[in-house]
């Protein structure tokens, strides 16, 4: 706009002006708009100065920011708003968002007018340039129209979870969870991958990596349900060998109360109690079984399970990643079994390394609906157990 720019905060929905100035003074913008019933509505802010105010030492303009549009009923700069001044206004804002909103949905630009009028005044003195031209005696300017298009997207970035390696699964139960981070008007994402044979987006939105050695590369892209062609990101993850079968080659978890991920898992150890709870990670809801497995200093195998889980989380977005979080796995003798164990552990051969396996089975739901996707087994002691991950928990004495 001549003599004003416009920002537009899109998260809000907030409109401002701002302006260089070198003639101080109140200034006044007004921002007009048909609302979805066809009526004709605008805002009102008002800015400025209203006192000398000298330029900066090097000559440069003032740059001056209006408060937001729609949030600003005063006609002048040092009247104060009524209540009614502020709910009519809030009215006003709410109006344009509902406008915003609907645009986006279908793909349009928002039109909207601006005009404004100011004083000019010396910066020196405070004195006027035209004596006696006051603020509201002013013509408002010539409209000027824009329209505000919604960006398509914001940003987009992808991840592995904090110390899940991209580890090779001859099944698609050791599939991970990534962590997908997008800000868009969007309604959902794709993910594919560019050559399953070497990795694959299974339909929940995990990723089974499936030859070592080689890159995965997954892109990211706009979903079917999305309302504007967004931009895509790809994803190179580099996959290493498999998660191994021995205490050589597996992921050494944080000691006390610090969490370490395997695949769809996050694993907890507090030490003090010497419990062990874990997480489970899907978009989907979902009934979840955990099994610890340990090796006793009898020699003496150990299974420890806890179910947990629901069949709906409407409070959710469906594409957010849902967390489910078990209780505390093994007790009784198999908790007594498990303390001897991490006891011996802590000196001798293998010191502070308590070496464990973990598996799960997974129903999985709807979360919106509540209702089990098709082609899922309940889970049982008959329904096959995910690939294991092989983990040691690490004692350490202190944790300063």
């Amino acid at each position: 706009l001549p003599g004003l720019a416009l920002k537009w905060n899109q998260k809000t929905n907030q409109v401002y002006f701002v302006t260089r100035v070198k003639w101080i003074g109140p200034v006044q913008a007004k921002m007009t708009f048909t609302d979805l019933d066809g009526a004709e509505q605008s805002c009102v802010v008002n800015f400025g100065t209203l006192k000398k105010t000298p330029l900066p030492a090097n000559g440069e303009p003032f740059i001056l920011t209006s408060p937001a549009l729609c949030s600003d009923t005063k006609s002048v700069l040092n009247k104060v708003n009524t209540a009614a001044e502020k709910a009519a206004q809030t009215v006003v804002y709410n109006k344009f968002k509902a406008l915003v909103a609907s645009k986006t949905a279908a793909g349009e630009s928002t039109s909207v007018q601006f005009t404004y009028r100011r004083e000019l005044h010396r910066a020196t003195d405070y004195a006027f340039r035209n004596p006696g031209e006051t603020l509201l005696t002013k013509e408002w300017s010539t409209p000027t129209y824009a329209s505000l298009y919604y960006k398509a997207i914001d940003s987009i970035s992808a991840a592995l979870p904090a110390g899940v390696p991209a580890a090779v699964s001859a099944t698609a139960d050791g599939a991970f969870v990534p962590v997908v981070t997008l800000e868009s008007k969007r309604l959902d994402y794709t993910m594919t991958s560019s050559d399953t044979t070497k990795c694959e987006v299974l339909t929940d939105g995990r990723i089974w990596a499936k030859v070592a050695g080689q890159n995965c590369v997954i892109t990211i892209g706009t979903g079917a349900n999305a309302v504007w062609a967004g931009k895509s990101f790809t994803w190179t993850i580099p996959m290493v060998e498999a998660i191994g079968a021995n205490s050589g080659s597996a992921l050494i978890a944080p000691s006390d109360a610090t969490a370490v991920n395997l695949g769809p898992l996050t694993v907890t150890w507090k030490q003090s109690t010497n419990q062990v709870v874990t997480k489970f990670n899907s978009i989907n809801a979902g009934l979840v079984r955990v099994r610890m497995q340990f090796t006793d200093l009898n020699n003496v195998v150990h299974n420890c399970i806890a179910a947990f889980g629901a069949k709906k989380i409407a409070t959710t977005p469906a594409n957010a990643l849902k967390t489910q979080t078990s209780p505390a796995l093994c007790a009784g003798a198999d908790l007594v079994a498990f303390k001897a164990l991490v006891t011996a552990r802590k000196s001798g051969v293998g010191m502070g390394v308590i070496p464990v396996t973990f598996n799960y089975q997974f129903e999985q739901y709807n979360p919106i609906t509540g209702v089990q996707l098709a082609g899922q087994v309940v889970n049982s002691d008959a329904k096959p157990w995910s690939a294991g991950f092989f983990v040691k928990l690490n004692y350490r004495a202190t944790n300063n």
